[in-house]
């Protein structure tokens, strides 16, 4: 099994919702493109920042 290097900034993504608690993937996309414009390594997608408990559907 390979090894993985995990050396550097992987920050983990946000889950933008809009107003009507739809995906907001204008912003998801702005922040993304704001993370690797700052230099990040790579970016952690669908992680857990225990946001699942805002979610009621």
């Amino acid at each position: 099994m390979a090894q993985l290097n995990w050396k550097g900034i992987y920050p983990a993504m946000l889950t933008s919702f809009d107003e009507n608690g739809h995906l907001d993937l204008a912003m998801f996309s702005k922040n993304i493109e704001a993370q690797l414009a700052a230099g990040v390594h790579g970016l952690i997608i669908a992680g857990n920042l225990r946001g699942s408990e805002c979610i009621d559907q």
